[in-house]
């Protein structure tokens, strides 16, 4: 039973709200995305925040392993050879899960040998073929699927082609490189790429060591699937969805069988490959120069070059060049709402842009990693030590976690501003339909367009009465479409194409989904920090707009609902303001409590 039918149940009477609750959470169980990383389990690891692999869990039998070295961009260190190690065997001793996903970072899958490793080469320390990283993925007895997301170099190549099913992202880059740098491949490469990718473009590959996109390589004709980066990991879930109903015994028969003759075939080539090494790479000062140099040549362009990183949801919000900078994050939709507020202030005011709103999906699996990277963003034209950060709603929740890493890393926050931000137990609570969802994303695009009064706003908006009941999915959201663009103001320019790639961008769930697991920990210097908190004085998420806003006769939040304890709990300098709005979702809206939020705010940052 999808989403709809049990709406439409609930509404005929058939079953009741608290039955609709059961099945609408378990459906939502059921369609959770890399986001929902669950911990009871002994495999599901954390590690080092920052620097590790994470093993994520899908659903009850679909893990996901996502390398996340960002320090060296993937590249096989020691520790994280170990790491990997220890990740497979812990699944082979497991027999919960029947298919595995295995992928990187933001533009990064896996990029080869470190230079430590490398050396350890030369030196004759080490083996290529040492790191057993074909072995670990053809020896694992349930499926692989490589989602390469990002770019993959040499050995981080063959990894991912040694993986029972492939999916490849068309804007990366590929490259086997090895005779680039003056010694013959490794890794199995010179067996692997003719096989996965084809005889002659794989052969060529390997010869020649240039880079090739992946757009490139399925022009070439290669029958590995080349999808736009944005769809490779969903693609990978949806594919692995297909395994969760098969019996693991016959898995792991079928597994055994279709690597046999692969693992047959692999170890002559191993082999052969090593013997060519010990004449090109062992002891070869020439080769390993022009490594060491590749390396250092990269650091020292990191070092040396003044540009810092653009980031393209860094945007300005006021056109005030002096004095301390505001950072203001934006919410579940983005940073609309916000320029009022920047117009009055005194000081340069940045907003950080959400992803969905610059044509791309949300690439991280735990809010500390979205956190982290704004962190970064703002330190590219930050250069004080000290810091003012904010946000409306889901943005006031960053703006905390953001807080808690700033202080970690030894640096200062002065100001926290959190604009009717739920806490942790409060955004558990907001779990709406995809249909109201939908519902909402239109009419507030349509809000966002008028900028009215409320009562000025009903007649743009779209009247939940007034959707067709029998509609679900695409065709909903292109009905919605059409009611906006009919006689409600919803851009004329944009075609109903366009219009639905841009909402189904915005109705992405992995941003909320990070909202909603995320467990809120303490500050390190919870009374260093001064919050503003501005509350919706009425306590309603839609007020006179429920009709508008939910496709459910529920509410959501009620007078009782205390959703900012938990700041008030870790935050010793809590100071609560009620401002004058009539719901939650108009806060940023209404002529009244714009001009409260606009004096109290303009006053805290006065200089």
């Amino acid at each position: 039973m999808n989403k709809k039918e049990i709406l439409l149940q609930l509404r005929e009477g058939t079953i009741s709200s608290d039955e609709a609750k059961r099945q609408l959470t378990q459906l939502l169980y059921k369609e959770k995305n890399l986001n929902n990383a669950v911990e009871e389990n002994n495999i599901v690891n954390k590690g080092d925040e920052f620097n590790t692999i994470h093993v994520l869990e899908i659903t009850p039998q679909i893990l996901m392993v996502k390398m996340e070295y960002r320090k060296d961009k993937n590249t096989f260190s020691i520790q994280f050879l170990q790491e990997i190690k220890k990740i497979f065997e812990d699944i082979n001793k497991n027999e919960k899960y029947k298919i595995i996903i295995l992928t990187g970072y933001d533009n990064y899958f896996a990029c080869g040998g470190s230079e430590q490793g490398m050396k350890a080469i030369f030196e004759g320390k080490y083996k290529m073929s040492d790191s057993k990283l074909n072995e670990y993925i053809l020896d694992c007895r349930i499926p692989v699927i490589a989602a390469m997301q990002g770019h993959a170099i040499g050995s981080g190549l063959c990894m991912g082609l040694f993986c029972d099913f492939i999916v490849m992202s068309g804007e990366s880059m590929y490259t086997c490189n090895h005779m680039q740098y003056g010694f013959t491949p490794g890794d199995g490469a010179t067996y692997i790429l003719p096989k996965k990718l084809g005889f002659y473009l794989g052969q060529e590959m390997v010869y020649t060591g240039r880079r090739y996109r992946g757009y490139e390589l399925k022009e070439r004709g290669t029958s590995v699937n080349i999808l736009p980066k944005k769809d490779v990991v969903p693609y990978a879930i949806e594919f692995a969805k297909q395994f969760e109903n098969m019996n693991l015994q016959s898995l792991y028969l079928l597994k055994e069988h279709m690597t046999a003759e692969l693992k047959k075939e692999l170890e002559p080539f191993l082999m052969k490959e090593w013997e060519m090494q010990e004449k090109t790479f062992l002891k070869n000062p020439a080769t390993m120069k022009k490594i060491s140099d590749a390396f250092h040549m990269v650091q020292e362009l990191k070092e040396s070059n003044p540009r810092k990183q653009e980031y393209k949801e860094l945007i300005k919000l006021n056109k005030i060049e002096k004095g301390k900078k505001l950072f203001l994050i934006h919410n579940e939709g983005g940073l609309e709402g916000y320029q009022s507020i920047a117009q009055v202030c005194k000081r340069p005011v940045y907003g950080i842009q959400s992803q969905n709103r610059l044509g791309s999906y949300f690439n991280f699996a735990r809010l500390e990693e979205l956190a982290s990277y704004y962190i970064k963003v703002m330190e590219s034209v930050q250069t004080e030590e000290e810091f003012d950060i904010g946000g409306y709603a889901a943005g006031g929740m960053i703006a905390y976690e953001i807080t808690r890493q700033l202080q970690e890393k030894g640096k200062k926050v002065n100001t926290l501003i959190m604009i009717d931000t739920f806490d942790s137990r409060g955004y558990k609570h907001l779990v709406y339909s995809e249909e109201t969802r939908m519902l909402q994303a239109v009419n507030m695009s349509l809000m966002y367009r008028t900028r009215k009064e409320q009562d000025d706003l009903f007649p743009v908006l779209i009247n939940s009465n007034d959707v067709a009941l029998d509609l679900h999915d695409e065709k909903l959201l292109r009905h919605l479409i059409m009611l906006g663009k009919k006689d409600k103001g919803l851009s004329q320019v944009k075609t109903e194409d366009e219009l639905l790639e841009l909402f189904e961008l915005s109705l992405d769930r992995t941003l909320m989904n990070l909202i909603q697991t995320y467990e809120i920990k303490e500050l390190k210097y919870p009374d260093q920090v001064c919050c503003n908190y501005y509350r919706n004085k009425s306590l309603s998420l839609f007020g006179a707009f429920s009709q508008y806003f939910s496709m459910e006769d529920k509410q959501y939040i009620t007078k009782e609902s205390i959703y900012w304890d938990e700041w008030k709990s870790n935050i010793v300098n809590f100071n609560l303001f009620d401002v004058n709005a009539t719901s939650h979702i108009t806060m940023l809206f209404e002529s009244n409590a714009i001009k409260e939020l606009q004096r109290s705010i303009s006053n805290l940052y006065m200089v």
